[in-house]
């Protein structure tokens, strides 16, 4: 933020208290429109899907057309006042994740609610509202966690601006130098 500062920005706060909502809904929907999508190879080849995958697939073709409609409705809500936030900022600035990336595992069973929950539904970071919303994003790179993980700094805009998420993420990048180094793999 301070490097915006540097730039000549005028930092705000902003708060969207439907944001809470965006994760279970946008699975409803991505969950349902991906089960549509694969249905003719699930019912022919599933064997060929990963088991996390498989279940999610199999799981989000059990979503009633009710509940759909009306994730769908909640959605338009959502955006309009998502869009309603650019009337009062140029773009919005956010990590693009709350936490470390963790190790990739395949096939991990779910044991619990709570492993069902990080898994299946719940808001699966700060990259979904602007992909919600139909809005451009760009993730630039703004540091490192301690386990040498990277951080991403989200960029976001109104709709038709990816303009101004690429000037913005320019300007950023020429302040800072985080987008030329790289962490330890090895």
């Amino acid at each position: 933020i301070s490097k915006f500062k540097e730039l000549g920005a005028e930092i705000r706060e902003v708060s969207l208290p439907l944001l809470a909502e965006v994760g279970s809904i946008r699975s409803a929907i991505s969950g349902s429109d991906a089960a549509f999508v694969h249905r003719d190879l699930l019912r022919t080849r599933s064997e060929e899907y990963g088991r996390g995958l498989r279940s999610r697939l199999l799981s989000s073709s059990l979503i009633p057309g009710t509940v759909l409609q009306k994730a769908i409705r909640i959605r338009a809500v959502v955006r309009q006042e998502w869009l309603k936030l650019f009337n009062e900022v140029d773009v919005l600035i956010s990590p693009t994740s709350l936490r470390p990336a963790g190790k990739i595992q395949y096939d991990e069973p779910v044991l619990t609610k709570a492993d069902a929950q990080l898994k299946f539904g719940g808001n699966r970071g700060t990259t979904a509202p602007a992909s919600f919303a139909g809005t451009p994003a760009m993730s630039v790179p703004c540091g490192f966690y301690s386990n040498d993980s990277p951080i991403g700094l989200q960029i976001m805009a109104n709709s038709f601006r990816e303009d101004l998420v690429f000037k913005v993420g320019h300007a950023y990048q020429g302040l800072t130098d985080w987008h030329l180094k790289h962490p330890d793999l090895w």
